[in-house]
């Protein structure tokens, strides 16, 4: 059936596509975190040149060839002048002092830490979902005529049929079928599609052993002209048959 097997190379198509899509964005996030890292290594080197700039503008403040106007400092070197037996204890509250100034430099405020991930499983969710629902509502439209919800031609069986294939179906003598609008049908020589009057089976019939006697259902994709082409298509192929 060339309408099954269109829809069916369409979603073939589709599922390539959202699997491309998917390496895509796996492949985007692998490069995020390579460039996370390198951006962690440059901060890691931007620390160790605060910490060695610390240490320089230390070692000049015990050499006097820099005033700072850092309060907290002063106070360390104005009590070592007037205790040095307190080497020790001066030596601690330098290191606090330090590593309070860096700790506060170092440690840095992210409060959108949680939008990478927000936005990888929106993504990952919400596209295959999105394309799922448009995908399912093409292949709801293209059947609606199975159900009787849209236009289709009604036909009369005049002999019996037993299909070989899978893409026929069978039918009786006097079965009511339902033939699938124009858009719809496949371009083979001497088959429409149509349905049971069920809808439960779908597919090709030849057009010698049925005849169509009335469209049912009125739709706009469906004209007077259309209908009188669509008759005129199948006589022209029974001819066609016969000669």
């Amino acid at each position: 059936m060339a309408a099954v097997n269109s829809i069916a190379d369409m979603l073939n198509a589709t599922h390539h596509a959202v699997f491309s899509s998917f390496e895509a964005v796996f492949g985007a996030f692998d490069e995020f975190g390579k460039l996370k890292t390198q951006i962690h290594c440059l901060l890691a080197s931007t620390a160790l040149l605060k910490w060695l700039r610390y240490i320089w503008r230390l070692l000049l403040k015990c050499l006097r060839l820099k005033v700072s106007g850092d309060t907290g400092m002063e106070e360390v070197w104005m009590e070592i002048r007037r205790n040095p037996g307190m080497i020790t204890s001066v030596y601690c509250k330098i290191y606090t002092l330090t590593t309070q100034e860096t700790s506060s430099q170092l440690v840095p405020s992210n409060p959108f830490r949680w939008l990478p991930s927000l936005m990888f499983w929106l993504m990952a969710i919400g596209v295959p979902y999105l394309m799922y629902q448009s995908l399912g509502g093409i292949v709801d439209e293209s059947m609606k005529w199975t159900t009787g919800n849209d236009g289709y031609y009604e036909a009369l069986a005049t002999e019996d049929h037993y299909a070989e294939e899978n893409d026929k179906i069978s039918f009786k003598r006097g079965d009511i079928l339902r033939v699938a609008p124009r858009e719809y049908q496949p371009r083979k020589l001497g088959y429409i599609l149509a349905c049971s009057a069920g809808g439960k089976k779908v597919g090709l019939v030849p057009i010698k052993k049925i005849q169509l006697t009335k469209r049912v259902v009125e739709s706009s994709a469906f004209t007077g002209q259309d209908a009188v082409q669509l008759f005129d298509d199948v006589h022209a192929s029974e001819n066609n048959l016969y000669d």
